[in-house]
Formats: structure tokens, sequence, C-alpha cells
């Protein structure tokens, strides 16, 4: 680990050139982060540069900053949360770099999201998720009881979309679930950031995230969509039918707490057929049950 390798991008795709085009380094960040924010990709392509020109600089070229590693709870080895600029280029020039390692909690409680009402409170995010066989308890704790309520066939081999993925709990339970490629579509920043960095555990395929604001319409190819406790944060109703209208498949819907079937006509009238499949926790402040649940065939 003292020598970088676990960098695995780098250590699979290294074709860095003496002319220091840093390719390698642009392919990785595109591919990470392109999708979010494509401004990002020339900046931290800068800070990775510059980086790199001041450890040559260095007298014996060493860099003092160690990483952070962190255990898998399930598999055997370790990944890197802070430093990934420094791993890479210490496994380029083939050189040593410090680490120290750190507990999963203690990543989880300095990267969970804080600030808005779907972010952490207290230290308890908004959705559970699962880690090999470690659980951090949200308050929504029936992530997996709801999949429980999912047609396997509408998963596996799908293209699954998920509206206001906060942190992907949904998304990467579809992929590991099955599904061919899945993407979590959030309006805040930082749920998607914490929502990829999830993936160094992880480490799924085809699983992508996007930055949109579901008051506009959001194009796309999906099969199976998954629409859970999201329409009254919107201001533009429409723009959401927009959106579920483009479902090659069907639909899960999951209503706000209290509402009625009534209330959501608006919705399942403009479709094939509906079915009710029950009721999802309210969360973690209630024992109640009152979120209703449908299966929307489109």
């Amino acid at each position: 680990m003292a020598d970088g390798t676990a960098y695995l991008y780098q250590r699979c795709h290294t074709t860095l050139q003496q002319d220091k085009s840093y390719n390698t380094y642009k392919e990785y960040i595109t591919a990470s982060w392109g999708n979010v924010n494509p401004k990002l990709i020339k900046k931290q392509s800068k800070k990775y540069k510059d980086l790199y020109n001041d450890v040559l600089a260095l007298e014996g070229m060493r860099i003092y900053i160690p990483i952070e590693i962190v255990k898998h709870p399930s598999k055997n080895r370790c990944f890197i949360v802070d430093g990934n600029h420094r791993a890479s280029i210490a496994h380029f020039l083939g050189i040593k770099i410090p680490y120290k390692e750190i507990t999963l909690q203690e990543w989880v409680e300095r990267n969970m999201p804080t600030n808005g009402k779907f972010s952490a409170q207290n230290g308890v995010p908004y959705q559970s998720f699962y880690i090999g066989s470690a659980i951090t308890k949200g308050r929504r704790e029936d992530v997996s009881t709801i999949h429980q309520l999912i047609r396997s066939e509408d998963i596996k081999g799908k293209k699954v979309l998920d509206l206001g993925c906060n942190i992907g709990s949904h998304t990467y339970m579809a992929k590991e679930n099955g599904a061919s490629e899945v993407w979590g579509v959030e309006k805040f920043y930082e749920m998607l950031l914490f929502a990829m960095r999830l993936n160094n555990f992880y480490e799924m395929d085809n699983v992508f995230f996007k930055e949109h604001d579901l008051n506009e319409t959001y194009n796309h190819n999906a099969d199976t969509i998954f629409c859970f406790s999201v329409d009254a944060h919107l201001t533009n109703k429409q723009a959401l039918l927009n959106t579920l209208k483009q479902a090659k498949n069907c639909i899960y819907l999951e209503c706000h707490a209290g509402k009625t079937e009534e209330d959501y006509l608006w919705m399942l009238n403009e479709f094939s057929s509906y079915e009710f499949l029950g009721c999802t926790d309210d969360g973690k402040h209630t024992e109640t049950k009152s979120r209703r649940f449908y299966r929307i065939q489109v």
C-alpha cells in the first residue's frame, strides 16, 4: 500500500508520457467527474500538474504528506480515501509514499453532506447505506425493504434511473440487484459527491450520477424509473411528468407520507395502468407507514 499501487485506475491504465501530457489523469478525471461539472476537469488537472512539478522539484522526489486509507469491512484490501493525486504521482515516479489508516466510520462522518433537509442531521444521513457487512443507518431505514417490493424482472438487465437519488443508496442497490446500467440524478452537488465516493467501496461498473434540477425535464433512455418521495419538493410537476413518460418499461412511485391515491391521480392517470404494492416507512421519527408505493406500467 505504501507505494501507491492501490490506485487502481493508474495501475491499470498508465499511459502518462514523458512529455508530461497527463493523458491518463485527464481520462480518469473525465470518467469520474465529467458528468457532474466539466469545469472540474480543468481545475483538477491543473492541481495534479502543479503537484507533480512540486514533487519533481523536491530533493529526492519525496512526498511527505500521507495519504489516508480505509480497510473495506468485507474485502481483504484497502482503499485510498484522501490523496489520490499523491498516490498516482508516487506510482508513476516509482517512489514510496506515507499513509495513515482511518476507520470507515471516520470517513463517513468526515464526508457526509450536512447542509440541507436531506443531508446528515446529528450525524445521521437521510438514507441508510450498506458497505459489505457494515451498515450505516439513516433516517430512512427501509432502503432494503423497499427493494423487496420491486419486481426482479424490472431491474435485471435493465437501465434504471433513480430520480432524486440523495447519496445513491437505491442507485447502488439497483445495480447490485442486476441492473445493466443505473443513473442517479440529484440537484444537490454535495450529495452527488458523496454518492460517487461511495463507489470506492462498492466498485460497481456502469453506475453514474448527474447533477440536475428535476424542475426541468431530464431526457434519458431508462427502462425503469425510481421516483421515491420526490414530487412535493418540485414546483414544476409537468417537467417531472415529461421525465417519467420517457420510461420504456415501468415506474416505481413512492408517495409522500400521509398522501392518498387521489392526491396522485394527476400522475397515475397519465399512464396505462398502475398497481398499489403497499406502504413504506414514514421515517425514523415515527413507526407509521403511510407512504403509498406503486408500480406504474407506461
